[in-house]
């Protein structure tokens, strides 16, 4: 059993020991795009630094992302004929969009292992918005994703150096703009305006509960629908953000993969998300002939019941074990789904193996029990 314990231990690590950082985090390399948490500004453009009226964050978008931001929602409008961003009054603040994209190309062009994504509140066609990325130099950053296709790694991303991935409120792009994606066809998210922390729920906004990606939005705004840096200093902080994040994905089965929050350097927005990052474990095939097996396990972290759905085998053993290397369940699994009841299970975190008739481990990973 010790040596089996040590191989789960040996496989769930091993990547890191040869792969470069994604987004800061070697770890994540192996992860799908759409199996990664980040932490994402609301109206990232609309800060204190550059002396905006009621700003949403203190420090601005090249700050940010030199401090870890990888998510950015951006509000575009044409203002007689220039293409520029604001938030609700433009005599509050605004600037030329190109000059956001100009921050963040040159942030991008220094940190080739850095992905970054950008939901655009557009009140300009995406032809419009196509034609500032050009201007700047970003168009060779931009993914495209075909709906219903499997999303590449952030190791595949960085690869092929396509490292910007853009959505949009509005559904207006062009059939050959297939790096412009709709956002709410392919996110959904939580509402977005709570006047106090005991408002926020998990209940969907936009989007479908299917989609690909989710949403998060925390944050409590002043009675103006502005930033309220003195809320931000309360909900930014753990239990709160982290228990809501975990009821969140418990309540959905989805790893919230944007963590959008107003004064994003109040609180304790890194390491909620860092926590979601590191317990969100993706299992994958880790023997050549079981290239068509496929497993999921869900939510993680878990609070009562763990699904697990499978398909490739008709028969398979399931084996979990404590940190100590404590069996603490085992059991024959014949359906392709399975509910485990794991409540009362001690917090903490669980190594699992799957296992086919013959004894050979087609599956492992770990679990967070809270």
């Amino acid at each position: 059993m010790k040596y089996i314990f040590s191989f789960l231990l040996f496989f769930v690590g091993f990547h890191v020991t040869f792969l470069g950082q994604c987004n800061g985090d070697e770890s994540l390399c192996v992860k799908r795009y759409n199996e990664v948490s980040v932490v994402m500004t609301h109206n990232a453009f609309c800060c204190g630094d550059k002396d905006y009226t009621l700003p949403n964050q203190q420090h601005c978008i090249t700050q940010q992302l030199q401090e870890g931001v990888r998510g950015l929602m951006i509000d575009v409008y044409n203002s007689d004929g220039n293409i520029v961003v604001y938030h609700a009054v433009e005599a509050w603040g605004s600037e030329p969009l190109a000059d956001i994209l100009n921050e963040i190309k040159t942030f991008m062009d220094a940190n080739p292992n850095e992905i970054i994504s950008i939901i655009f509140q557009s009140d300009v066609t995406a032809t419009d918005i196509g034609n500032e990325l050009d201007s700047v130099g970003l168009m060779p950053y931009l993914y495209h994703h075909q709906a219903g296709a499997e999303w590449a790694t952030l190791q595949e991303m960085i690869d092929d150096n396509k490292r910007l991935v853009v959505f949009s409120e509005s559904d207006d792009g062009l059939p050959e703009q297939t790096w412009y994606h709709y956002a709410w066809g392919t996110i959904f998210d939580t509402d977005y305006s709570y006047d106090a922390p005991s408002d926020f729920h998990c209940g969907v906004n936009r989007g479908s509960a299917d989609n690909d990606l989710y949403l998060v939005n925390h944050w409590v705004s002043s009675g103006l629908g502005t930033g309220d840096s003195t809320q931000a200093i309360v909900v930014n902080e753990n239990p709160l953000l982290l228990d809501r994040l975990r009821e969140c994905m418990n309540e959905h089965g989805k790893l919230p993969n944007f963590v959008g929050v107003d004064y994003y350097n109040f609180g304790s927005v890194f390491a909620a998300v860092d926590s979601l990052n590191d317990n969100y474990i993706v299992t994958t095939p880790i023997n050549v002939p079981f290239d068509n097996f496929e497993v999921s396990i869900y939510p993680n972290p878990v609070q009562d019941f763990l699904s697990i759905e499978h398909k490739g085998f008709n028969r398979l053993l399931l084996t979990f074990w404590d940190v100590q290397g404590q069996i603490v369940l085992e059991e024959k699994i014949y359906d392709a789904r399975k509910k485990i009841n794991c409540g009362c299970w001690l917090p903490g975190v669980y190594f699992y193996s799957l296992s086919d008739v013959q004894g050979k481990i087609v599956s492992s990973g770990k679990v967070q029990k809270f």
